[in-house]
């Protein structure tokens, strides 16, 4: 019997879902597991499956704000 309750199971998802899941190639995916940055599982030899939690947790630590828009500048009214 296993302990682990469904709250504390991860989740794991093919590379393809996890490329999609954040908008990186599957290459890069991989590239990300071959260093130890994102956990990764291989079930069968021919198969491999990424952790969601340590893809968010990646992604969370690497979040940039580059397409928020700053306010913009009213222009003062010539005299």
């Amino acid at each position: 019997m296993s302990n682990s309750s469904p709250t504390t199971t991860a989740r794991w998802i093919t590379v393809a879902a996890a490329s999609k899941r954040v908008g990186l190639s599957e290459k890069t995916i991989r590239r990300l597991v071959a260093d130890g940055t994102v956990q990764a599982s291989k079930p069968r030899p021919r198969a491999l499956r990424i952790s969601v939690e340590s893809l968010d947790g990646y992604m969370a630590a690497h979040a940039t704000n580059q397409w928020s828009v700053a306010p913009r500048r009213t222009r003062r009214a010539s005299a």
